[in-house]
């Protein structure tokens, strides 16, 4: 039953009919009621286009453009250069597990399913609870999520099918890969898993006011040791993803800033013609009695 559920939250045809059903449903409940309903139907209908990208996401990973062996280079490109700067730590993080199989099927478990209802717990709640930022929510999960899509056009093979890396494929290993296509794998690079996890735990911290959201940082580190003690990344696919979820942060608040210098001018001058015309005036006219 679980691998049935891994194959079938993964793949893009089942991605999208999920998607049409969140969207028809929720925009039905949207535009005919009101209250909790009209707010249960703008979240599915949220969450149905959130579902739809997903599904895009998993279809263009399967039909990336480019060779096979193109993509093995590349990741032997990402292995040789990590081993360069002596940032390697795939291996040894494995083997530290293998010897424990319930740990390692944990770990395939969590891969296969934990990014795509983490991204949609986010949005569920700032919806809900930060409406007023919910917005600027949804722009970064479109942003972040569309860059991913587009690097991966460029095919990149995950560790684990690279032969030399020291790597065991442990989904294949444990019946509980979640590909069935072979280009569907090869596009490791950069890490959506990480790029969604970052921007989760980032927007908790962001919008939330508990003093337990600190915990949130967890889900990035733990993910992004999940994606390589099973050799489904390495750490710069990991790498990579947080820095596109940190780089979009930094250039929607250096836009903000800009704004922010921009505005005050004409506000300032409205606030100083308005504050004028309520200034009594003392000539004897009736505005001055």
């Amino acid at each position: 039953m679980l691998h049935a559920i891994e194959r079938f939250s993964l793949g893009p045809t089942p991605a999208w009919i999920i998607a049409a059903g969140l969207a028809i449903v929720g925009i039905g409940l949207a535009w005919r009621t009101r209250g909790r309903w009209r707010t249960t139907g703008l979240v599915l209908r949220e969450a149905g286009v959130v579902m739809a990208l997903y599904g895009l996401w998993m279809f263009l990973g399967a039909h990336t453009g480019g060779s096979a062996d193109g993509a093995y280079a590349r990741a032997r490109s990402i292995m040789h250069a990590e081993q360069a700067v002596h940032l390697h730590p795939e291996v040894w993080l494995q083997h530290g597990v293998l010897g424990h199989p319930w740990l390692v099927k944990t770990a395939n478990i969590f891969y296969a399913t934990m990014h795509f209802p983490g991204m949609i717990a986010l949005l569920v709640w700032a919806f809900l609870r930060h409406r007023g930022r919910y917005a600027g929510v949804r722009l970064r999960v479109v942003l972040v999520t569309a860059t991913c899509l587009l690097i991966q056009l460029v095919p990149v093979a995950p560790p684990r099918l690279l032969a030399g890396s020291g790597l065991v494929d442990t989904p294949l290993r444990y019946g509980q890969s979640v590909y069935d296509a072979a280009f569907a794998q090869l596009s490791a690079m950069p890490s959506v898993h990480i790029a969604w996890a970052t921007l989760v735990a980032w927007e908790v911290l962001r919008c939330g006011r508990s003093r337990w959201r600190v915990w949130v940082v967890l889900h990035p580190l733990v993910t992004l040791w999940v994606v390589m003690v099973t050799g489904n990344h390495w750490l710069f696919d990991g790498l990579a993803g947080a820095g596109i979820a940190a780089g979009y942060e930094v250039l929607l608040w250096a836009l903000a800033r800009f704004r922010a210098v921009r505005v005050p001018g004409p506000v300032a001058a409205v606030s100083a013609v308005s504050t004028a015309a309520a200034v009594p005036v003392a000539d004897g006219s009736p505005a001055g009695r």
